[in-house]
């Protein structure tokens, strides 16, 4: 198995990725280029190493998923560090004292994830801001896999996964990912997320 030759990324800031969403109004925060692109380009290849570990899971989220949490990988902790300030002004949410979660999600053709929030079942509740981390290949092989994020008033804003870039809103809200179509079928032309949980 490969392993990951970390980079020390540049701040996101001295790279021009912080970009704020073009209406304030809309329920997320969006980062382009939020790693430097050999250390995405790195972490994509050691994803599709562990194809074997990926476990499917049923119901209205038909996706494949690491079985267990991710540790904290240094190179996206120290962007999420770095970003977060920006997020907690924008959703006006305190994340001082915070705990984070990873999860690895792999969608290839027909799968999705239907409406829900993060904040729902067991111990969820605990969650405040959810993150979307994407990875795909260049260029992408899959079509759809869209994250639509419904505002307080219902209204749904549709948000096209985009390789390197990463997305936070409210856990509470509710959300879906639309259906994916990989003709290929193919493991390494999946849409490929890490979602992080911010408690």
């Amino acid at each position: 198995m490969r392993t990951f030759e970390w980079i020390r990324p540049q701040r996101a800031s001295d790279r021009g990725a912080y970009t704020r969403s073009a209406n304030e109004a809309t329920p997320h925060h969006r980062v382009f280029d939020f790693l430097p692109e050999r250390v995405a380009g790195c972490l994509l290849t050691q994803i599709l190493d562990r194809q074997g570990d990926f476990r499917p899971l049923t119901g209205n989220r038909n996706f494949l998923r690491l079985p267990r949490p991710l540790a904290l990988l240094p190179a996206l902790s120290e962007q999420l560090l770095a970003i977060l300030p920006a997020v907690q002004l924008r959703f006006g949410i305190d994340t001082t004292n915070r705990e984070i979660e990873l999860y690895l999600h792999a969608y290839n053709d027909g799968t999705r994830f239907g409406r829900h929030s993060d904040a729902q079942g067991g111990g969820n509740w605990r969650r405040r801001i959810s993150c979307v981390y994407y990875l795909h290949r260049v260029p992408r092989a899959f079509e759809g896999g869209d994250l639509v994020v419904y505002d307080a008033r219902g209204r749904a804003h549709a948000i096209r996964p985009e390789h390197n870039s990463v997305v936070f809103f409210r856990s509470h809200l509710i959300h879906e990912v639309r259906p994916v179509t990989c003709r290929s079928r193919t493991f390494a032309d999946s849409r490929f997320s890490i979602n992080v949980w911010i408690m």
